[in-house]
């Protein structure tokens, strides 16, 4: 009889063990798995910086829209569209951030010119979102003063 309870006690013990390591294992995953999810997001902000850097280097060499759309425009990944706000421009990029036309990526940059008596000043507001556009990652904004030609 004392040897049954010996026996049942010994079950009872690795029961309970195997529900710690399970329990431990599980928390283990959900650690891993946020650890994982964290790192995603990180690379896809780097990403979207990454891209709207290269597009306010692009917005601040040019000197007008068209010029700006030729700058980035690599295989027919940049369009020129007239908005509300302004001219627009859009780029389209891939997940390793090359041009593509209907990439991961959009590019998005508006383009607002105030006249001056010495130049034009142009405003922009860079925006790098995916899906479509349908989720914003990151947006920049930045101008630039265009001194006039001398006659």
């Amino acid at each position: 009889m004392k040897k049954e309870s010996h026996v049942t006690a010994f079950y009872i013990e690795v029961l309970l063990l195997t529900v710690g390591l399970i329990g431990i294992v599980l928390v283990l995953t959900q650690i891993f798995a946020l650890g994982r999810r964290g790192s995603a997001e990180a690379r896809e902000l780097t990403d979207a910086v990454c891209l709207a850097q290269n597009a306010a280097e692009a917005f601040s060499a040019a000197s007008a829209p068209e010029e700006l759309c030729a700058l980035l425009d690599e295989g027919g990944n940049a369009s020129l569209a007239e908005g509300e706000s302004g001219t627009l421009v859009r780029a389209g990029y891939d997940a390793d951030l090359r041009p593509a036309e209907n990439g991961k990526l959009t590019v998005s940059i508006t383009w607002d010119e105030e006249n001056a008596a010495s130049g034009r000043m142009v405003r922009g507001h860079i925006t790098v979102s995916a899906d479509g556009g349908a989720r914003e990652i990151y947006a920049l904004d930045t101008a630039v003063f265009l001194k006039e030609a001398a006659a």
